[in-house]
């Protein structure tokens, strides 16, 4: 077990969060689990789990730092949704930001970046 990670107890869910970016184009960036992890190869959008005592924002913040070396400015929380999958369920908390004019500098820990229209 990882020592400050929000992990569930029994009936419990594990929280979540990802980012919703859309260009000045309308274009979705969608990034690509890697091949060795859990869901491997489906398409999702930035972000990961919640740790233990942080504030969702500031872990959506944390994990857009660590997957894509990006800072993001000013975010919009979306209505929560639970997701359940055979190792558990997810609580899961999309922020949107709008009109991102940015240049993805690296992805570290993601093997595909994307941007598809809605």
């Amino acid at each position: 077990m990882t020592k400050g990670l929000a992990i569930p107890l029994k009936n419990e869910h594990m929280p979540v969060v990802c980012l919703v970016m859309v260009d000045k184009r309308g274009c979705l960036f969608a990034v690509q689990r890697s091949a060795h992890k859990r869901l491997a190869l489906l398409w999702e959008f930035p972000g990961g789990k919640v740790e233990f005592r942080e504030v969702q924002e500031k872990a959506l913040r944390r994990e857009i730092k660590e997957e894509l070396s990006l800072c993001v400015g000013k975010l919009e929380q979306i209505l929560d949704s639970l997701h359940q999958y055979d190792f558990g369920t997810i609580c899961l908390t999309p922020f949107f930001i709008n009109s991102l004019n940015v240049r993805i500098l690296s992805l570290l820990s993601k093997t595909v970046f994307a941007g598809a229209t809605p």
